[in-house]
Parts: C-alpha cells; sequence; structure tokens
C-alpha cells in the first residue's frame, strides 16, 4: 500500500451522529477530547505479483499418521506457521446410524458431552477452555460424530485433556439435558418459520421416503420427545469407543508431538464395544412424471419455490459437469435464472441452485428461490424456462469458465489457514470423504471442457421426472399454479399432532404459544423470513409485513 499511496496525502473523514432520541449518554456522550496518535512503522510486506489468467495452486499439507498404544488411529496435517492446533476424536456412525423415531439421538449426545464434563459442571468446563484460549465443541455428519478441540499450541496437553474429559467423562447432568431439549424444541418451532427450508424439508422427505427401521431424514416433535437422558448418555458411549474412533488434527506441530499428547490423555481407554454401523446415505427416489406439491401457510406474504431434477450423485460420472450447469443456472447474481427472476422481472432477492449432498449415488439438481406470492406462477415459469433454456440455449465457454474460476480459488484457499482446513477435513470426514478426494474433485473441476458442459446440460435439461415443491397461502397460490398449467396439485398438510405452521410458531393466528423466530445458538442454518404479521377481516392478511430476523 506504501508504495501504491501517499500517506501524506491521505484525507480524515470524522462521521458525527445527529441528534438521537431516547439513548443513554452512556452511549451518546463523549468520553473526552480526542487525541493523536502515531502508528508504529511496520516492515512492508511484498505480495506476488501474478500474471493475468494465471491460475493459482496450492498444495494440501502432506497426510501423516500414527497410532496410540490402544490401536487408535491419528491421522495428522502439519501447518508450521498455524497460530492453532484442531483435533477432533471422530466416532464412526451419524445420522444415519440410529434407529427410526430417535432421529437426532447422537447429535444430541455430542451436544451433551460440551456441557460438563470429569469434576467440571457446564459453567466450570466451559471457563477451563476458555482460560486456555481453547474451545471444546461437537459435530454430527450424516456418517460420523465428532467431538473437537481448538487450542493454542503451547496449551496442547491442556485442551487435550479437556477433549479426553469430554470424551471419557462426559457428565450429562439432568439440569443441562432440561436445558437442551427446550432449546431443540424452540429451534424446531422456529424453524417452520421459513418457509425455504419448509419447503426443502417436505422435498427431500418426499424424495428420500422413509425406510422401516431407518433413521428418518429429518428431526420430528415425536422423535425429540422419545429421547431420554439415559438413551442419550448410552449412545455416547456406544459411539465414542476405541475400536471405533479415529482422531484427526491440523496445527503446526509434527504428528508425533500430537500422537504423545494423545497418549497421555487416551492411551489407557479400553473398551470392547464395536461402536455404531456406519450406514450410507439413501439415494434420492424421482418417480415418472412431473410431481406438484403445495404446503400451505395461510396468510403467508411470501412463496417458497423448490424444483429438483435427477442428478448424479458424489461418486458418480458427470457430477463435475453437473456442478457447472447447476452453477449456470443460480449459483451467482450473473447466472440464468438470476438475470432474468432477479433482474429482469425482480421477482426475488435471489435464486439458488446445487446437487444435493452428500448421496454417492442418485442426487437431485436442485432450483429454490422465495418471491412476493403474487408472483409464484410466473416465477415458477421462468424457472422451468431456464431448465429449457439448456438445450434451446447452448452453455457458453465464459458460463463454464465462472466455474473453474470458483473452484481454481477454492484450491488455492484450501490450505490457506488451519481452521479452514480442518473445518474442509472434518467436513470429508463426517460425509465418509476424505481431504484427499475433496481436493481431487475440486481439481477435476477446474479441468471442465465446454463440449462435455454442454452435453451434460442436454442430459439435465429435461424435468421428466421432477419435483416442484411449493410452500405458501393455498388461496393465493392455486390460482396461479392451474393458470400455468399445473392443476395436478397435491397438498401436503403439516399441521399433524406435534407439529408447528409457521403461523402457529409464530403466535399470528391467536394461539397461546410463542416459539422464536430463530435457531437455538447450538444450532445454525435456520432462521426466519418475511411474513404477513395478522390475520384480518375474514381471516385474510392485508399484506403488513415484518422481516423475522
Amino acid at each position: 500500500m506504501k508504495r501504491l499511496l501517499k500517506p501524506e496525502d491521505a484525507s480524515v473523514l470524522v462521521l458525527k451522529p445527529g441528534p438521537r432520541g431516547g439513548y443513554p449518554d452512556a452511549l451518546i456522550g463523549s468520553s473526552g477530547t480526542p487525541q493523536p496518535f502515531t502508528a508504529p512503522e511496520r516492515a512492508a510486506i511484498d505480495i506476488p505479483k501474478h500474471a493475468a489468467g494465471q491460475a493459482p495452486s496450492a498444495t494440501l499439507p502432506a497426510m501423516e499418521t500414527a497410532t496410540l498404544s490402544n490401536g487408535i488411529k491419528l491421522v495428522h496435517y502439519t501447518m508450521p506457521e498455524a497460530p492453532m492446533v484442531y483435533v477432533a476424536a471422530s466416532a464412526a456412525g451419524g445420522w444415519n446410524s440410529v434407529p427410526e423415531g430417535k432421529e437426532g439421538l447422537l447429535e444430541l449426545a455430542a451436544s451433551m458431552a460440551t456441557r460438563g464434563a470429569a469434576d467440571r459442571g457446564s459453567a466450570d468446563f466451559a471457563k477451563a477452555a476458555s482460560d486456555i484460549g481453547a474451545g471444546v465443541s461437537h459435530q454430527a455428519g450424516t456418517l460420523a460424530t465428532m467431538m473437537t478441540l481448538g487450542v493454542p499450541p503451547e496449551k496442547l496437553d491442556q485442551g487435550i485433556g479437556l477433549l479426553a474429559d469430554a470424551v471419557l467423562k462426559p457428565r450429562f447432568d439432568k439440569t443441562e439435558w432440561t436445558v437442551l431439549m427446550a432449546q431443540t424444541v424452540d429451534w424446531l418451532n422456529g424453524r417452520e418459520a421459513d418457509l425455504p427450508g419448509v419447503a426443502g424439508r417436505m422435498a427431500k422427505a418426499t424424495l428420500i421416503p422413509q425406510v422401516p427401521g431407518k433413521a428418518a431424514v429429518d428431526w420430528s416433535a415425536k422423535a425429540l420427545a422419545s429421547i431420554s437422558l439415559d438413551e442419550a448418555r448410552d449412545a455416547f458411549k456406544a459411539a465414542f469407543t476405541p475400536k471405533a474412533v479415529t482422531f484427526y488434527s491440523v496445527g503446526p506441530m509434527p504428528v508425533a508431538t500430537v500422537a504423545a499428547s494423545l497418549e497421555k490423555a487416551f492411551g489407557a481407554w479400553t473398551s470392547d464395544t464395536a461402536g455404531y454401523a456406519v450406514e450410507p446415505s439413501p439415494a434420492a427416489h424421482f418417480n415418472g412424471g412431473q410431481k406438484v406439491l403445495l404446503v400451505p401457510e395461510p396468510g403467508a406474504s411470501q412463496s417458497a419455490l423448490f424444483v429438483a431434477r435427477p442428478a448424479p450423485g458424489t461418486d458418480e460420472s458427470e457430477r463435475a459437469e453437473s456442478t457447472a450447469v447447476s452453477n449456470l443456472l443460480g449459483a451467482d447474481f450473473s447466472s440464468r435464472l438470476n438475470s432474468v427472476i432477479r433482474e429482469e422481472k425482480g421477482y426475488s432477492y435471489g435464486v439458488s441452485s446445487y446437487l444435493m449432498s452428500p448421496m454417492k449415488a442418485g442426487s437431485g439438481l436442485v432450483v429454490a428461490t422465495t418471491v412476493e406470492r403474487a408472483n409464484t406462477g410466473p416465477a415458477i415459469t421462468e424457472v422451468l424456462k431456464g431448465f429449457a433454456g439448456l438445450t434451446t440455449l447452448p452453455v457458453a465457454q465464459d458460463e463454464v469458465d465462472r466455474t473453474v474460476t470458483v473452484y481454481r480459488r477454492a484450491l488455492a484457499g484450501s490450505a490457506e489457514t488451519s481452521a479452514g482446513l480442518f473445518s474442509s477435513l472434518i467436513g470429508a470426514v463426517g460425509s465418509g470423504s476424505t481431504l484427499e478426494d475433496q481436493q481431487t474433485r475440486m481439481a477435476a473441476r477446474t479441468k471442465l471442457t465446454l463440449d462435455a458442459v454442454q452435453k451434460q446440460a442436454l442430459a439435465l435439461a429435461s424435468l421428466d421426472p421432477s419435483l416442484i415443491v411449493v410452500a405458501g397461502d393455498p388461496d393465493v397460490v392455486m390460482p396461479q399454479l392451474a393458470a400455468i398449467g399445473l392443476k395436478d396439485v397435491e397438498i401436503v398438510k403439516r399441521d399433524e399432532a406435534g407439529e408447528e405452521t409457521a403461523m402457529r410458531a409464530l403466535d399470528l393466528l391467536g394461539g397461546n404459544r410463542q416459539a422464536p423466530l430463530s435457531a437455538s445458538p447450538w444450532r445454525v442454518g435456520d432462521g426466519g423470513t418475511t411474513r404477513a404479521v395478522h390475520a384480518c377481516a375474514g381471516e385474510r392478511d392485508c399484506g403488513a409485513q415484518i422481516h423475522a430476523d
């Protein structure tokens, strides 16, 4: 910056707030007279200049392994300049491994292990971690459940001691269980106010039907209510056993240092329990023809749309090419559908498209968006035109180049930070993959050719078979669906016993139960959306809106 800019030519902008009402003086009053200060001189850092168009590259740290005396394997990646070391105790078995009716069991159990361990209750355990700059958390994937640690390198032994307490001596206090269950119920109710989430979950449940004896694809109030503290404790003990656990770590020290620290804390750990069986993620099933579902949300000011058709799974050929097709449809604001639905028509803030995961075979290409309810039919029409356009408007080279560029950047940044590398690592493990396999998949997307993507676009153009799900006000939406030729519409009710509609969850229709809009602190990814705030005469809404955050 010093080479390009002249500090002596810099200007100073001072922003002074105008009159404010109702704020205490502590927030708006001056705390003193501003005094100038001089920042210490720092050595300039040379930033390499790449030639225009040069593809950035990065190499993963070499995978190193070690084995503890009790047979537990450690997989380690050394990043010499990393300011933190990250460790995961990964147990085989995740969401897919629990029996029918106990969905969420392992995630609840892992969460409880962070809420007090050994002789420390929840607050004391959190303070012990905070005092050394560490964090102990959990992550539950479809195929694996993990307890994770992030800690400064010089505090590695102390951090692994806390991790060992969480894995080997979780308290499972009744009070903490009550809090966790209340938070989870709160989150389950609150997510019903998010129409895109409602449409997406209904679509997923339709495409991946319940298999008797196997876990369903989503949480339910009934399953949650059936899980007891004792079941969660037993499930954790069954999952986290030496025969089922693998350690993964990223940090500045060599593998031998991490192994030695783990040996001190976990080396004497023994058990004959085999752990949970790993159940693969089921494929999405599309029946012949086009199926249209409407999830009724009377009074909703918006409609959430979900359109899906079959696509290759993560291990199938043409997955890379299908990713490029998905991206050109709706990955960014310059994509085909966003150019029309967002920029030209103004129906929506944005359209997203993606390939379903983590199924290794039998996935789906999804287009999803949220629109003002009056534009439901026109928006669906444009989505259908977008798929048809894969045949009539051949894929252009610049559309392929955008996907190539995205993955070149991803490859370049894959080992940029220890936190980022660790996140990619445990994400891959949780879905039954490896860091190296992820890297190989990204590399394949940087080598896409126009001919191959054009060929796959033609293969993905047909919407026979396909699934369309709309969540919205049926009185407003149904005439629009009929007007665009979608007359065979199945209305799917979600007001079964123990379930919430958005209006009930938000107490907008006069019910006595009030549920918060956002997810509980331990679970992210679900939030609120725009909707009508009350019903008017004749139980019709007047269009008044709020933005629920």
